[in-house]
């Protein structure tokens, strides 16, 4: 193959990558889910916060809550896949981050169920 045509190759059939990419994150329906619960839950709390101002608030905090623990558990899921991946492929460091980034994920879903529970003996009492 001469130089030109390598050159004439779309960067993403070069390296080898499939599907579209953010950097070097590539974009799927998972991390679509993951961003959007991520984002969106905590908007939704903000709104429910500043805007609702009756009996609906409690339970619209409920469900932002739960849509934030949800989010925080697929990160954590997803980021155990990745350091398995890394730690299969003889790479300590990458691994060792995406531990560190899981584990966070882990604590802000417990955190997250946690709130609900509290948010729901708060809407019963």
């Amino acid at each position: 193959m001469t130089p030109s045509r390598a050159a004439a190759r779309p960067a993403s059939r070069a390296t080898g990558r499939r599907g579209p990419h953010l950097g070097p994150v590539p974009i799927t329906p998972l991390s679509v889910l993951v961003v959007l619960l991520v984002l969106g839950a905590p908007a939704l709390m903000l709104y429910a916060i500043g805007a609702v101002k009756d009996e609906g608030q409690v339970t619209l905090l409920e469900v932002g809550s739960i849509g934030l623990a949800i989010g925080f558990a697929l990160w954590a899921l997803a980021s155990l896949r990745a350091m398995w991946r890394a730690a299969a492929n003889a790479r300590s460091g990458r691994a060792m981050v995406f531990a560190i980034i899981g584990g966070l994920a882990g604590i802000g879903a417990i955190g997250s169920i946690a709130m609900t529970f509290v948010l729901v003996l708060l809407w019963g009492s």
